[in-house]
């Protein structure tokens, strides 16, 4: 009885291990035959019908004037070409430089000028009247001389003559104080630089080549490069103007301005703890009529560096100018500063009968 139950046994198992294992079926016998598969078949583009090139035909160019020109037919370039390079820009010119020493040479016989007028004003000394050199001389005296040389704020001055005297006399006595006036102002070391002309000097304007308000500036301009530009070098550029232009006539109204803006920048750059005191005398003998307008311009220069506002950056600038036979047009410049400005020399008292020129200690540095 055992064996049949075995042979169940048996049997069970044989059909679990074939449903477990079943056998290929025809069509996996037949996949399983073509393992691995082939290699996949490269892309090609689809082909596509191509039309014939007798189906097209351009049409036919319109019957053209037989005397103009074809077409113009644009060939494109095939390759691009190499583009060269950009060259390098020019070289940029270095300035060009000129010393002090060439421009004192190109003023010629202005430059040394006022040393020359000065030893004209003492040599006239002995034959000046007695009473006008003590007149003149009540000048450095007066309270508004005083308050010229000594005060920051008062910086511009005229002095105006006395009329009732004769006029020859009173104009050399008058010279005679502001010469007195520029050599104790540059005798004061290196912290005054004093500036003077002298107009009375120079009035023949057909005879006189420093006649005129061109000269007065040239001269002004090459005392002011010798007392204290000496040993520099200047870049035409800063300059303003050429070299041709500072040696010539300068009688136009562009020469003098150039000239009038030169003497501007030299006197900007000055030290601050410098005093320039410029001194014009005779100023009435150039309000004659070929004269007055380029008078004008120099003078309202000259007030212009005097009532700068940035003192502070620049060096004390004061002027002095004396009229002793009076003046209408250039007193009216004066007259907008205030009375203080304008010294009347028909209001002096001789006090001493000693003539006595030294300034003293009347001008302060700042």
């Amino acid at each position: 009885m055992a064996e049949p139950e075995m042979d169940d046994s048996i049997r069970s198992n044989h059909s679990a291990a074939t449903s477990r294992n079943p056998s290929p079926t025809p069509e996996q016998q037949h996949w399983l035959s073509q393992w691995p598969p082939p290699p996949p078949t490269p892309y090609a583009p689809p082909s596509w019908p191509q039309a014939s090139s007798a189906a097209y035909q351009q049409p036919p160019h319109p019957q053209s004037d037989p005397y103009l020109a074809p077409p113009p037919t644009h060939v494109y370039p095939q390759h691009y070409y190499y583009q060269q390079p950009l060259p390098p820009p020019p070289p940029v010119p270095e300035p060009t430089t000129i010393p002090v020493t060439a421009l004192l040479s190109v003023l010629g016989s202005v430059s040394g000028l006022d040393k020359g007028d000065i030893q004209s004003a003492f040599s006239q000394s002995e034959c000046i009247p007695f009473h006008y050199r003590l007149h003149a001389q009540e000048i450095i005296h007066a309270r508004e001389f005083h308050a010229w040389a000594t005060t920051p704020s008062s910086r511009e001055l005229l002095i105006l003559g006395d009329t009732s005297l004769e006029g020859v006399q009173a104009n050399a006595a008058v010279s005679l104080v502001a010469a007195s006036l520029v050599e104790s102002i540059r005798a004061r070391g290196p912290k005054f630089a004093a500036l003077g002309f002298f107009c009375g000097l120079h009035t023949q304007r057909d005879d006189d080549a420093h006649a005129g308000a061109a000269a007065m500036i040239r001269a002004l301009i090459a005392q002011l490069l010798e007392q204290h530009y000496v040993g520099y070098t200047f870049q035409e550029c800063d300059l303003g103007l050429g070299l041709g232009q500072l040696a010539g006539s300068g009688t136009t109204a562009v020469d003098l301005a150039a000239l009038c803006a030169l003497f501007e920048w030299l006197v900007r750059w000055l030290p601050r703890d410098k005093t320039l005191v410029v001194v014009v005398d005779g100023i009435g003998e150039y309000e004659r009529a070929y004269f007055e307008d380029g008078m004008l311009v120099v003078l309202r220069c000259l007030l212009g560096l005097v009532a700068a506002e940035d003192q502070n950056q620049g060096p004390v600038v004061k002027l002095l100018a004396t009229c002793p036979t009076g003046t209408i047009g250039l007193r009216s410049e004066f007259r907008r500063k205030g009375p203080e400005s304008i010294l009347l020399m028909e209001a002096l008292q001789v006090v001493s009968e000693q003539v006595d020129m030294n300034l003293g200690g009347s001008f302060v540095a700042r």
